[in-house]
């Protein structure tokens, strides 16, 4: 059993709590609960404890994963980090599942977890170092070529039929979805689709209309154009229209109405343009990938998402943009039978482990 209370309605329960209890932030009405703690009872096994929150946070998409993992791990005085390998491997398939690269102040616990599992001859089974990755997905530690990301036609059809079918589910009038798609129609294959209200409140309070007119100037230099997508009230201050009056008068702009989803047409947009297409954002959706899980492409969603995803950096100085491409590899925790290979968070550098039967042998 895993009991879930927010911070608030701990209060007041003390020691009358006898199962694993996780500790929710408490955040604004209609805002998902961003971090957690795990509160065990007296006496309760570790394992328990792993089993109860690995389960919640795989059927949980409320909670951000990287928050519960490195909660996780970092509780040595609460839980002990659990040196059964199939707990490790729980622990570490939850953060997989979840799209979470490693938070970088856990290595240290995953690296005693790897090199605390011995041999039959008591010899250490794995062989843990801190690596790179080429560009091209090869590990330069142990030459172990990491999964690139490749999606089929297929899979990408039935992504982009399902975020089209979300967009419906939430609002049966198709009018403006329509309206939309006549739009694309008009337009060349290989854009950049920015997501407008993300970009324009970037580290800012107000929405900041030079701020996304500077992320789409970085793209037309580059040679690719774009397609923005908004809300209505975005174009309703005239100090907003007039920044953005060149992409308005190319149409270049789409505004959804204040109570869309526009989040959902931009990932619509980039995956009915084709593979070409990158999403420009600094927002994970990950709250998207957990309601297509439901129809089983979570995983082809986070595969995709991360192959066209572009991060946006702005100079707080000139204001210029610039911008993190995706990779040709997949960032996630991957493993084989004698491998593993987990990404750490912010970092270009990967923790990479190999059976060391596979070195000696």
């Amino acid at each position: 059993v895993f009991v879930c209370v927010r911070e608030s309605a701990r209060e007041g329960l003390g020691n009358c709590i006898s199962y694993p209890t996780l500790h929710v932030s408490k955040e604004p009405q209609g805002k998902a609960p961003t971090k957690c703690r795990v509160f065990p009872p007296p006496h309760t096994p570790t394992h328990a404890c792993v089993h109860a929150f690995t389960h919640s946070l795989t059927h949980s998409p409320s909670l951000r994963p990287k928050s519960c993992v490195n909660e996780l791990l970092l509780a040595d005085q609460r839980l002990g980090w659990p040196q059964n390998a199939k707990i490790g491997k729980r622990v570490l398939g939850c953060l997989k599942a979840s799209d979470q690269d490693l938070p970088a102040v856990c290595a240290v616990q995953v690296t005693q977890w790897f090199e605390g599992q011995l041999r039959a001859d008591g010899k250490p089974a794995w062989d843990v170092t801190f690596s790179n990755v080429s560009p091209d997905g090869q590990c330069l530690a142990c030459n172990h070529n990491l999964e690139l990301i490749n999606l089929s036609v297929e899979e990408r059809q039935a992504l982009t039929a399902a975020l089209r079918q979300t967009i419906v589910d939430r609002n049966p009038d198709t009018t403006e979805l329509e309206r939309f798609e006549q739009w694309l129609q008009t337009k060349a294959k290989g854009h950049a689709v920015i997501d407008g209200l993300n970009i324009g409140h970037w580290e800012r309070r107000l929405f900041a209309a030079d701020q996304l007119k500077a992320a789409c100037d970085h793209f037309e230099r580059n040679g690719v154009d774009v397609l923005v997508i908004l809300r209505i009230h975005v174009l309703k201050g005239e100090g907003n229209r007039r920044v953005l009056q060149d992409l308005l008068q190319r149409d270049a702009i789409f505004a959804t109405s204040n109570t869309s989803e526009d989040d959902l047409f931009v990932m619509y947009a980039a995956a009915q343009q084709g593979p070409n297409v990158s999403v420009v954002t600094n927002d994970l959706f990950r709250n998207y990938k957990f309601h297509l899980s439901h129809n089983g492409l979570g995983n082809t969603f986070g595969q995709w998402f991360r192959g066209c995803r572009r991060h946006c950096n702005f100079d707080g100085e000139t204001g210029r943009c610039s911008t993190v491409p995706p990779s040709r590899y997949d960032t996630v925790i991957q493993w084989s039978s004698d491998t593993y290979h987990l990404p750490l968070a912010d970092t270009d550098t990967w923790l990479c482990a190999v059976d060391t039967d596979t070195i000696t042998g």
